[in-house]
């Protein structure tokens, strides 16, 4: 399954608004979060109840931040954080497409 969501990180500098594309396969999730003018690849894993792991990166014009996002996840929508080197991010999302090819 692939889900595609319009997300905003909240940043020290304000909102970042965004796209987080998700696919589930074989209880993995891979995907790609594009934030900042990057695409940045995402991998992951589905954990008890509807709580998602991602482990990924955030690029920016001058740095590459390794990060962990645990979020929670209820088909259309998303909450959580994302934790990077001494800072913790909240973002959101919202649903905007489903498609179930590779399900």
């Amino acid at each position: 399954m692939r889900l595609c969501y319009r997300v905003t990180l909240e940043s020290p500098l304000g909102p970042r608004p965004g796209l987080l594309q998700l696919e589930f396969l074989d209880g993995r999730i891979g995907g790609t979060l594009s934030l900042l003018g990057f695409d940045n690849n995402i991998s992951g894993r589905r954990l008890d109840g509807n709580r998602l792991v991602l482990a990924h990166s955030l690029r920016t014009a001058v740095s590459v931040l390794p990060c962990e996002s645990t979020l929670e996840w209820n088909g259309s929508a998303l909450t959580g954080t994302t934790r990077t080197a001494g800072e913790q991010l909240s973002w959101r999302g919202e649903l905007l497409e489903t498609s179930r090819k590779g399900d």
